[in-house]
């Protein structure tokens, strides 16, 4: 039963941290697009900081995307291993 709920919260954690990383990521862009409208500027001083927050929420949704799928992989292994 433990083994289940862990394959679950896994597969929750793999589902979550995609989602984070495409809405963190287009929301970085977005606001470094909007940004440079604003500035009426191309440079990089104009951009920086929506690229810094795109490149986070991507680093942020791999981390939590591994963190899950070495969960569930872990647990249906140790899971099999007991049959």
């Amino acid at each position: 039963m433990k083994s289940r709920k862990l394959i679950l919260i896994g597969i929750v954690l793999l589902i979550v941290s995609v989602v984070v990383g495409f809405v963190g990521t287009v929301w970085g862009m977005s606001s470094s697009l909007g940004w440079k409208v604003a500035n009426e500027s191309a440079g990089i001083a104009a951009v920086g900081g929506g690229i810094f927050e795109a490149l986070m929420f991507s680093i942020v949704g791999i981390i939590g995307f591994v963190a899950g799928a070495v969960l569930v992989i872990n647990d249906v292994v140790r899971s099999r291993r007991l049959k």
